[in-house]
């Protein structure tokens, strides 16, 4: 019975040093992302659908500069370009734009792992980088996501990949390289 207990023991102090880590990595990485001023990588940005007999794979560049500034441009296949600053955005562009425009700066700047309110978040070490999954907690994200995988440079915590994994089953996934980041 003793060594039944002591398991159990053991076991429940491995699960709550498991949480305590994973709160300290996140709190390294919204540390991190609040110092961030700045943001200008290219990117690659692969999209899986049922709908498509192929996956769909576009490539650009973004620039982010804090607190709230967007410019996505995609270069191949087709050269457009979505600019978000702040509430506004191209004449053009809906809602819908702005608010995955916000997540997708928010998450990189690692603003959102801390929003408990709108995901509840894992954080894991694996190899050379930390994981960070969110899991939407509100209607209108539960709507479009199952969830957002973001992975981070352990030692630089520089977001390297963010996906996004729909409701629908499809899945986008964006790679960043070359990325120069400025900080306060």
């Amino acid at each position: 019975m003793r060594r039944i207990l002591s398991i159990l023991l053991l076991l429940c102090a491995f699960g709550t040093l498991r949480a305590q880590d994973a709160d300290a990595l996140k709190r390294r990485i919204v540390e991190a992302g609040s110092r961030i001023t700045g943001i200008s990588c290219d990117f690659v940005q692969t999209r899986q659908s049922a709908m498509l007999a192929e996956n769909a794979v576009s490539s650009g560049r973004m620039v982010y500069r804090s607190p709230d500034y967007l410019e996505w441009s995609y270069l191949k296949p087709t050269a457009r370009t979505f600019v978000f600053d702040g509430s506004t955005a191209d004449p053009g562009k809906d809602k819908m734009f702005r608010d995955l425009a916000r997540l997708i700066v928010s998450s990189i700047a690692g603003g959102n792992i801390a929003d408990e309110a709108a995901f509840r978040t894992e954080a894991v070490s694996a190899g050379g980088d930390i994981l960070v999954t969110m899991y939407p907690l509100k209607r209108d994200l539960k709507r479009m996501f199952t969830s957002l995988v973001l992975r981070y440079k352990a030692d630089t915590l520089e977001a390297t990949r963010f996906e996004m994994n729909e409701a629908s089953g499809d899945v986008t996934v964006i790679e960043f390289t070359s990325s120069k980041i400025t900080r306060k």
